[in-house]
């Protein structure tokens, strides 16, 4: 074990670190920082988490260190020792604290998935502990296993060896995707949350495109989703990778981290001009959290990725990745696109197109609540993969048109165009009518809306006229 013990240079500790050490102390424990954390400081990158190993009382630190910091403590596993406390006050930072595996630290650590995660630090000593050789690996900028169990033991690892390929611009070596094919049939016993989750961190990462186009070369996605196994939904699906490395190009405009040398494309520059006054509202609107707590990013990257890979968008996803409800309801409005495609096909030169009226952009957002901008995004992806190289001037011109009026009411004439103040409502209808149906309530309240976003009706006493003219109508 000596001989694996390596003297390094000082590593840049997160002040939280020593913070957390102190505490862990306290049970007289032998302490060790594994993990991401050393890959990251190693790398001379910022640390995200901590995870920790300690000879005892491990879920009585975590809790420690959940009521020193004030975090949230939760066990992870109580059998094996293992407790998690998230910082809200520190960007959400997860801290893990382990016991060490019962054979020792050299166990727990080949155990692990890949050599670079394998590396142990003894934060009283200063040492390194590297068994599997992931320091050396490091260097090599290589992904490799730490034993021919890795994938057996974890099949989402599978997906993870791709995820750290693609975040740190590492390679896979040979042995590794040699073993990453043998297992593929091992990705039935994980469970649809955690593919879920570990899918969504590929599509975060530093390069979403090259993720989901691995993902695709290994034939690992696929395996995920079980309907890709068919002729059918394999051709969808080679043109839904290809709409999201469009979307992605438009996010990588939006957020600023796209390719300098796309960003000078006529297709992106000319889609830079257009949302730039309304930039960064796009991307907080962009960042919002779901009731889920995931991005409406994520959920429109999902949305591009699988809309084509089943017959339609139900609660096979629910099986497959466990999707709640809500984000099924988020699914299948981000898959109608046939708003602006249409508005495209309908108008025959640009003029026209900039006819729209408030009314029509009211009934637009109304129709798909908060994530009209988001369905509008999805469309230009859309058009992008269909024509290619070939976009006609006239088509993309005429899909920023339709994109900026679609921004512009959202973020600056939400109150006169997307919801503007009520006029009247139900109780005003059903006092002044009596016996008015409630089908005919909702329609009129419906048109007296339309007309007061176009400017006919301005205050209650017109709204009432509006209404009773209605109403006669109606009867």
């Amino acid at each position: 074990m000596n001989s694996q013990i390596t003297k390094i240079p000082k590593l840049n500790f997160p002040e939280i670190y020593f913070n957390v050490y102190k505490l862990l102390q306290q049970d007289n424990n032998s302490v060790w920082l594994v993990g991401g954390a050393i890959r990251a400081m190693v790398l001379n990158q910022q640390v995200c988490d901590l995870d920790f190993l300690v000879s005892q009382n491990a879920i009585l630190g975590a809790k420690r260190i959940a009521n020193h910091l004030n975090g949230s403590f939760y066990i992870l596993d109580k059998k094996r020792g293992v407790g998690r406390v998230l910082l809200h006050n520190q960007n959400n930072m997860s801290i893990d604290v382990s016991t060490i595996h019962p054979e020792g630290l050299e166990t727990d650590l080949k155990n692990r998935d890949f050599t670079i995660n394998a590396i142990a630090y003894n934060c009283k000593t200063k040492d390194l502990f590297d068994p599997t050789g992931g320091l050396q690996d490091l260097q090599k900028n290589t992904i490799s296993i730490t034993s021919k169990k890795s994938f057996i033991n974890d099949p989402i690892r599978l997906l993870r060896a791709i995820r750290l390929a693609v975040d740190s611009n590492f390679v896979i070596d040979q042995n590794t995707k040699k073993a990453m094919r043998q297992n593929i049939i091992t990705v039935n016993q994980t469970s649809p949350e955690r593919v879920r989750d570990e899918l969504i961190k590929c599509i975060d990462g530093a390069d979403p495109s090259k993720a989901i186009a691995l993902l695709t070369h290994m034939n690992i996605l696929e395996k995920f989703i079980p309907d890709l196994n068919q002729s059918t939904g394999i051709g969808n699906y080679e043109q839904s990778v290809k709409q999201y490395k469009c979307l992605q190009d438009l996010l990588g405009v939006i957020f600023n981290t796209g390719n300098r040398d796309r960003a000078v494309q006529y297709k992106l520059g000319y889609f830079f001009s257009t949302i730039f006054q309304d930039k960064s509202k796009l991307q907080k609107y962009l960042l919002t959290n779901t009731s889920d707590k995931r991005t409406l990013t994520q959920i429109m990257a999902l949305a591009v990725l699988l809309k084509t890979t089943l017959s339609k968008i139900d609660t096979k996803y629910n099986n497959y990745l466990k999707f709640s409800n809500n984000e099924v309801h988020m699914l299948k409005a981000m898959s109608s696109t046939a708003d602006i495609t249409d508005s495209i096909d309908n108008h025959n030169n640009y003029e026209q197109l900039r006819n729209y009226t408030a009314k029509s952009i009211h009934r637009y957002h109304k129709k798909h609540k908060n994530l009209g901008i988001c369905i509008a995004l999805i469309s230009l992806s859309e058009i992008m993969a269909y024509y290619g190289t070939d976009l006609p001037h006239s088509i993309w011109e005429h899909s920023l048109h339709s994109l900026h009026i679609i921004i512009d009411a959202y973020f600056n004439k939400y109150h006169q165009i997307v919801d503007p103040p009520q006029l009247l409502n139900g109780n005003d209808l059903i006092s002044e009518f009596q016996d008015i149906p409630g089908t005919t309530i909702g329609k009129i309240l419906n048109l007296i809306t339309e007309e007061q976003v176009s400017g006919q009706i301005n205050n209650k006493s017109d709204a009432m006229k509006y209404a009773k003219q209605i109403y006669e109508s109606e009867k």
